[in-house]
């Protein structure tokens, strides 16, 4: 039988009511094929492009390769590169639809689709580092020797979602068939996303050699349950060849050893809230303090977690010492040193106001600038009685708080007020950064640099409050 072709027509997805591309077809068939049907919402989108997508409320999202009906927004976010082992920006799409599933277009889409998996994202609270294979074995022969004993762990906070793949965080994808689309599979997360941090990974070949690609999305609907961890990786000589690094045989996949769960507690409810310099953003990310419920055993052990640099213990136990002793300002002056180390402005001028509220001193570290072309290093000293810096402990000046007149607001590392009268420029010298001094000027490196603006901050903003009683 002869089938003339203006006896057919074009059945596409544009067609009212047919949601799939299919060949051109007798009317009578098309008829029956194209009759409007309800349907759900990802199958309106279907690709022209091999990729692999996200279907968002209908819409097209392609994470890997392809081209979509829609661009979602976008943000940067710092990320933990759980496979570079290393900080990392990253530019992740952020969904504000509830209903997400997706696309799998491809020649081989069997194998293509098989290799694609959903994580949700752990939220590190601390990086811990600890000694490797490597580390560890020259420790034992240390203490073996009399030379020394094992290396130690050491903590530093990190406030940074981890990309990597954890057991506790994988989403089950269920595999779909695309009806009348034999190289499309619809994968379809077994239970419904909840918000938080997401990454897609995919195995794709380039060059002939496999490799792993992933991208980020930020789901906003819903609630969050977030998953907080200290991170523990290894460091040090050998660490690239230790058997636990990231970078071995299974890139991206954190093993229930690199990490302790920290609970959603501790967590913040979104990454805005996290603090941008990598510090401890507030109280309640804290573990409770494990000193006990003595005040000096607590102080202890919380000088003991600074030595560490252990800032999150340090911070808890100093806490407890404070609410043990409501009348001491040791634990708040020690408080604004952590929070100074981790670059938490707000939190140390909270702490060392409280202080000098309770009678003590705060003192800083900086250099007076004297004329021509010379600074000499001493200490400026804040209290509710008095203003004043010293060199040597000999007193350079001292002032009341009502005879100062502070300077404008700073925007570098530099603050100046007079005091009686005489005015008086200061730089100031961050704890726990070693800056070159050469009795002209201080040079810190970068990671200095905030940390002397928050304290030419700190006292701008101290002076006014001593001038009026600490209001």
């Amino acid at each position: 039988m002869k089938i003339t072709l203006n006896r057919f027509r074009a059945c596409r997805g544009a067609d009212h009511g047919c949601n799939f591309r299919r060949p051109l077809c007798p009317l009578a068939v098309a008829a029956l094929l194209c009759v409007p049907a309800a349907v759900p919402a990802w199958s309106q989108a279907i690709p022209e492009f091999f990729g692999t997508y996200a279907v968002v409320d209908g819409k097209l999202a392609p994470m890997m390769g392809g081209r979509g009906t829609f661009a979602p927004s976008q943000t940067s976010l710092q990320v933990y590169n759980f496979q570079k082992m290393a900080a990392d920006s990253e530019n992740i799409f952020v969904f504000d639809g509830g209903e997400v599933h997706f696309l799998v277009f491809d020649a081989a889409v069997a194998d293509a689709s098989a290799s694609v998996e959903l994580y949700k994202l752990p939220y590190a609270r601390n990086l811990i580092t600890r000694p490797d294979g490597l580390a560890q074995v020259g420790g034992l022969l240390n203490q073996i020797s009399g030379r020394g004993g094992q290396p130690q762990k050491t903590a530093s906070p990190m406030q940074k979602y981890v990309v990597a793949k954890t057991d506790a965080l994988k989403v089950e994808l269920l595999q779909k068939p695309v009806p009348g689309q034999p190289q499309m599979v619809q994968l379809v997360p077994g239970s419904k996303l909840d918000a938080g941090m997401y990454s897609l990974f995919a195995v794709r070949m380039q060059g002939g050699q496999p490799f792993i690609m992933g991208h980020l999305f930020e789901l906003k609907s819903g609630s969050e349950t977030p998953y907080c961890i200290d991170l523990a990786v290894t460091g040090g000589l050998g660490g690239a060849m230790d058997a636990s690094d990231a970078r071995m045989a299974t890139p991206y996949y954190l093993a229930k050893e690199n990490y302790v769960a920290c609970g959603a507690s501790n967590m913040p409810n979104t990454p805005s809230t996290a603090n941008p310099s990598g510090g401890i953003s507030g109280s309640s990310n804290l573990a409770p303090a494990t000193c006990g419920s003595e005040y000096i055993g607590c102080v202890s052990a919380g000088r003991n977690a600074m030595a560490a640099r252990d800032w999150q213990s340090a911070i808890s136990d100093f806490q407890a010492a404070a609410n043990l002793n409501q009348a001491s300002s040791e634990p708040w002056l020690a408080l604004g040193r952590i929070y100074e180390r981790t670059g938490q402005k707000e939190e140390l001028s909270k702490a060392w106001d409280k202080a000098i509220a309770l009678g003590a001193t705060v003192t800083i570290t900086a250099c007076l600038g004297r004329a021509p072309k010379s600074c000499e290093r001493g200490v400026l000293s804040l209290s509710e009685s008095s203003v004043g810096f010293a060199v040597n402990g000999k007193p350079v000046f001292s002032a009341a708080p009502g005879e100062i007149n502070p300077g404008p607001a700073p925007n570098d590392h530099e603050y100046d007020f007079q005091a009686s009268g005489t005015r008086y420029i200061f730089d100031f010298f961050p704890a726990g950064v070693n800056c070159a001094y050469n009795k002209v000027m201080v040079q810190c490196p970068p990671e200095g640099l905030s940390q002397q603006l928050m304290l030419a901050q700190y006292v701008a903003q101290a002076l006014p409050k001593l001038a009026h009683g600490g209001r």
